[in-house]
């Protein structure tokens, strides 16, 4: 496959450093030839190395395309999917951004899925994400993902780059599930499906955990799709079922009169 960017680089490279030379030696003497001469030569090495180094991240970027490109199925094809209630609703009354704490791990559920599908459709920035998560991330993570913000914001501007240029991963509605508490309910997850603009689906398990009384964003990384439970469908079996039936059932005298007219 032919690496967008890496490739515009090499046609270009030999033809720009010929004409920095030739721009450079321009207006040397003879005298001061040999010393120009040198500097070039060091120049164009360290022009070599940056090119290489712009080619290496053309490379790896190219790898993320395909990756992600994967089918997930392929990728999650062994593991189980789990049963899952989705949200009736996942609207958010708050201005989250705004807002600094959550005490209730739903609304706090919300607002993550909230963000990280605004942050992944391009609606937010990488700015706006990163003060989200400076926000309502845990300490831990604040101080070894968040410490350098320059750092982060480029990542963050990297994804954003990514999917700009294979527009069929952007998202364009997504759904969020209900919260599985650990026993203690200082600990959790749930699920994010993104539908993205290709028409497949995205599924991601987002960890959430307890710092004090408010609930902080932990980790999220992709998954296996979830099976949603569906309660409608779920009643109408429990109707249908024999032992549910509202039909009268025989009794000891029905039996014994029957025994009878025999």
């Amino acid at each position: 496959m032919e690496q967008k960017g890496s490739g515009g680089l090499m046609k270009w490279r030999s033809v720009f450093i010929s004409s920095l030379v030739s721009v450079t030696l321009l207006g040397c003497n003879n005298k001061g030839l040999e010393s120009e001469i040198d500097r070039v030569e060091a120049l164009k090495k360290d022009l070599e190395k940056e090119i290489q180094a712009q080619e290496k991240v053309e490379e790896e970027r190219m790898e993320a395309y395909q990756e992600m490109e994967r089918p997930l199925d392929e990728i999650l094809e062994n593991i189980d999917k789990e049963d899952m209630r989705v949200l009736e609703s996942k609207e958010i009354k708050d201005l989250i951004l705004e807002k600094e704490t959550f005490t209730s791990e739903v609304e706090f559920s919300k607002a993550v899925a909230f963000a990280t599908y605004n942050f992944f459709s391009m609606k937010w920035n990488p700015e706006e994400y990163y003060e989200f998560l400076s926000k309502q991330s845990t300490t831990y993570y604040k101080e070894n993902v968040l410490d350098n913000k320059k750092q982060a914001l480029q990542v963050f501007g990297n994804v954003q780059g990514i999917l700009k240029e294979q527009k069929g991963l952007i998202p364009v509605d997504y759904e969020v599930t209900e919260v599985v508490l650990d026993k203690n309910g200082n600990s959790g997850y749930f699920y994010r499906k993104d539908t993205l603009a290709k028409g497949d689906e995205a599924f991601y398990i987002i960890s959430i955990v307890k710092e004090g009384d408010s609930w902080k964003f932990e980790s999220e990384s992709p998954s296996a799709p979830y099976e949603k439970i569906d309660d409608n469908v779920k009643e109408e079996k429990e109707e249908e079922s024999p032992e549910n039936t509202d039909a009268p059932k025989e009794t000891e005298e029905d039996v014994e009169n029957e025994h009878g007219e025999e």
